[in-house]
């Protein structure tokens, strides 16, 4: 499950769900009601939904395939209100018209998704690589002064950034963290990173703004957790690799906007 609210108070949820008629206007009498969201499958589906200031349903929506589908995060967008929810899917999971295919049903992918401030999908994509071996889901995301999203996550293997952008990340692990940022208004990447280790395992579960100031750039503050060590900055002038003290150590990660 997941919340997200903007400037003006208007808040949007978000989860999983089985079954048929869930609605989430508390003055809706009929469950069947016309605008109730029905999930596609036996284990779980998706569902968004946006609430004015006074609590008011102003749009619900779903998503999903024949198998489990997952929402991890929510962010909405300062500027004009969009909306973009990451999680992941196994199989098949159809946003609006948009169809997103793993070809492989044993292999989670992580997708990112996108919604106007009305309900309107605008799109969705996935993450990219050798279905065979690959693993990844979307854990966290935020949304920066210009509109762009930046989604965190972890992955397996390797995985070609996400809908067929030339951003290639290889996990040098068990699980590797990858951090990338969309365009502001666009499904295309911006740029796309990854930090980890070599034997152990590593997992960014919150990603935050710092907004610019007068003296200050914008950036980004990470968290999450490591097992035996993670690098990050990987061939930077600042790399850095932290070295746990048990079984899992928590860290904290700030970066520049374009991801150093």
């Amino acid at each position: 499950w997941a919340i997200a609210s903007d400037s003006d108070a208007r808040v949007v949820v978000g989860g999983t769900f089985a079954g048929s008629g869930l609605t989430m206007d508390s003055n809706e009498q009929d469950d069947r009601d016309a605008d109730a969201l029905d999930s596609t499958n036996s284990a779980a589906d998706v569902f968004v939904a946006k609430f004015t200031k006074d609590g008011a349903l102003s749009w619900q929506r779903s998503a999903g395939g024949e198998q489990r589908d997952e929402l991890r995060a929510i962010a909405i967008s300062p500027t004009d209100g969009e909306v973009f929810v990451t999680g992941g899917f196994y199989g098949k999971a159809t946003f609006g018209k948009t169809t997103l295919d793993t070809t492989d049903a044993t292999a989670e992918n992580a997708f990112v998704a996108s919604y106007d401030k009305d309900g309107r999908l605008r799109w969705a994509t996935q993450s990219d690589g050798p279905v065979a071996k690959q693993g990844a889901i979307g854990l966290s995301l935020a949304v920066d002064s210009n509109g762009g999203a930046v989604v965190v996550g972890w992955f397996r293997d390797t995985i070609a950034g996400f809908g067929g952008s030339s951003h290639k990340l290889k996990s040098e692990g068990a699980h590797d963290v990858f951090i990338v940022r969309f365009n502001p208004g666009k499904s295309t990447v911006d740029w796309a990173i990854t930090a980890g280790t070599g034997s152990d395992e590593a997992g960014i579960t919150g990603v935050s703004i710092i907004p610019a100031k007068k003296d200050v750039k914008q950036s980004l503050v990470l968290c999450g957790y490591f097992v035996g060590s993670a690098t990050f900055g990987l061939g930077e002038a600042n790399e850095t690799t932290l070295s746990g003290n048990g079984t899992y150590d928590a860290c904290v990660v700030k970066f520049t906007p374009d991801g150093k």
